[in-house]
């Protein structure tokens, strides 16, 4: 009989399931591991993402970058798509490819930075670093 692994449910801010509350709505995060890192933005209101203001790392010590991919609506977002209108419901999830990831490495995070990556009115949500882990 062959074992096959399951993805482990990452923690966002030390909880299965982080909400930020703004005047625009709501933004729920939630994680996963098992190959890869995936983190899901769900968002119930109206917000800008900016995909070039992601401030993100993988909290190593070396200055290895991780790798993101970003979907949205089911398609990879490539170079040309640097700005999302969300209007309703609707998911952004953020495919991290790290050399360990978290499910594997003994104390491996990933922090998103204060930044400008989700704007509420012209304001960013992501106010203070927030940590996924295992």
């Amino acid at each position: 009989m062959m074992a096959c692994d399951t993805p482990s449910v990452l923690l966002v801010n030390g909880v299965p399931n982080y909400s930020i509350s703004a005047d625009c709505g709501v933004v729920n995060i939630t994680g996963t591991t098992l190959t890869n890192d995936c983190i899901k933005f769900n968002f119930i209101g109206d917000f800008v993402v900016n995909i070039d203001s992601l401030n993100i790392t993988n909290g190593h010590t070396s200055n290895e970058k991780s790798n993101v991919s970003i979907l949205y609506k089911n398609k990879i977002l490539g170079d040309t798509k640097r700005t999302i209108n969300i209007h309703g419901k609707d998911t952004i999830t953020l495919v991290i490819n790290n050399k360990y990831p978290i499910k594997y490495a003994q104390k491996s995070i990933v922090v998103f930075k204060p930044s400008s990556f989700i704007l509420c009115n012209g304001s960013p949500i992501i106010n203070k670093s927030i940590l996924i882990s295992k």
